[in-house]
């Protein structure tokens, strides 16, 4: 089955749901016929935006001709009002009405496309679902480094200099007979030694990262009705978690996401923790609040008498109800609140965000060091052992044709992780099916 499909797709390349603008893409060969057809009005001049006033709606639509677009193919926009019914009914209308055969794009096949086109190779088309998934923005820079290809760079290079040895010892066992001076021993270890530096200069900066959407977990703990869920409210600004002054109104945890600094932050509120409790519901909250503890970023132990249990080095002690004490003693490291009237909040949050920003500062790689997947990570080693290899060889003065065949093995992992030459089509599937409909 031929890889790269002539089939004329469309979707839409906006979140779905409701807001100001949506947006959809249709890619392919026909795509400004199919467009120009469905508004009645030619649409021929390159990144024009054109107002057209259709019968669905009023809408803004722009040409890009291949190869000079996201796919490398004829690419039509259309933006609209953001409402799920409209996009649908264009796309739809689209589909049934442009005389063409179009089909809505399955997901990440846009970008698989462009890949598949030479708009960007493999690494670029991990980072593009990667930017997406990012939950910073210090993960987010590191992913647009590999998206402008700062590391396809160095891998080819790698692959430039493999090459440039592969020639020179292909020629050496076709012309073997022949004194034509092709070969030069000394050249060739100082080339190998500057892959070898390339190599393992991205192997040591690079740094394994296999999910870029962890979101930093902060989960408040402690016994009921020390007033959890009021901290929790005032943390993330709303009335998110119910209040009451009986004990056991969470019965599971609850979760809220904000942004701190550029960081998605996942605030989550907890069910009282009782340890001696004969409610199977209680004893399932409880199992659920040590797994959240083992993968949270940071614990929030809440008390209302300055009695605390949690050991971990990433808890912050909170003493609520400061407005119920008189000339309460806090014990040093302990942050005394009240949710109720907000005293101290502030300084509370404070504490928070500075822990955030600096496990965003540890997280933070040095100058030139590359966030990369397990299948990059893999490869890299990979190419660094071919390497090694191609450099024993060569010190125990092995035959021509196994340092040729040597080079050639180095060159089809690079191939692998750049996908420069045919690549399996089921690693593809998988990679793009990671992808949304409409990227």
């Amino acid at each position: 089955m031929d890889l790269l499909s002539k089939d004329n797709i469309i979707a839409e390349i906006t979140p779905v749901g409701r807001g100001g603008v949506s947006a959809i893409r249709i890619s392919g060969p026909n795509a400004k016929s199919i467009t120009s057809s469905f508004l009645g009005k030619d649409i021929n001049k390159e990144r024009h935006a054109y107002y057209v006033q259709h019968e669905i709606d009023d809408l803004v639509v722009v040409y890009y001709k291949a190869p000079d677009s996201y796919t490398g193919e004829d690419v039509c926009e259309l933006f609209c009002h953001g409402n799920p019914a409209l996009v649908d009914d264009l796309i739809n209308s689209m589909i049934k009405n442009s005389g063409y055969q179009v089909r809505t794009a399955c997901n990440g096949e846009f970008t698989k496309r462009a890949y598949l086109n030479g708009k960007i190779d493999l690494v670029q088309a991990e980072a593009v679902v990667d930017i997406i998934n990012a939950s910073s923005v210090s993960m987010i820079a590191q992913k647009r480094r590999l998206l402008k290809g700062e590391l396809s760079q160095k891998l080819n290079e790698i692959k430039d200099g493999l090459l440039e040895l592969a020639s020179l010892y292909e020629a050496n066992i076709d012309f073997s007979d022949d004194d034509l001076g092709l070969f030069d021993e000394g050249v060739v270890k100082h080339r190998l030694a500057g892959l070898e530096r390339i190599s393992q200069d991205l192997l040591s900066s690079a740094v394994l990262v296999n999910d870029v959407s962890d979101t930093l977990k902060i989960v408040i703990v402690g016994l009921p009705n020390v007033g959890k869920s009021s901290l929790f409210n005032r943390l993330v600004e709303y009335e998110r978690s119910i209040v009451h002054h009986l004990p056991g109104t969470t019965r599971d945890y609850i979760e809220e996401d904000i942004i701190v600094d550029g960081t998605e932050v996942s605030f989550v509120d907890t069910a009282g923790f009782r340890e001696l409790t004969d409610s199977d519901v209680e004893k399932e909250g409880i199992r659920r609040i040590n797994d959240l503890l083992k993968t949270a970023s940071i614990v929030i132990e809440v008390s209302d008498d300055g009695n605390f249990s949690i050991d971990l080095q990433n808890v912050v002690r909170v003493l609520n109800k400061a407005d119920l004490v008189n000339d309460v003693k806090v014990k040093k490291g302990v942050c005394l609140v009240s949710a109720k009237t907000g005293l101290g909040i502030i300084e509370l949050k404070k504490i928070i965000f500075d822990m955030i920003r600096q496990k965003n500062k540890m997280n933070s790689q040095k100058e030139g060091a590359f966030t990369i997947n397990s299948r990059q990570i893999k490869y890299l080693n990979d190419i660094n052992k071919s390497i090694q290899n191609i450099k024993n060889g060569l010190a125990n003065k092995e035959p021509l044709d196994l340092m040729s065949f040597l080079l050639r093995e180095s060159l089809f992992v690079l191939n692998n992780v750049l996908g420069s030459e045919s690549v399996n089509e089921d690693i593809l599937n998988d990679l793009f099916s990671r992808f949304c409909i409409g990227k």
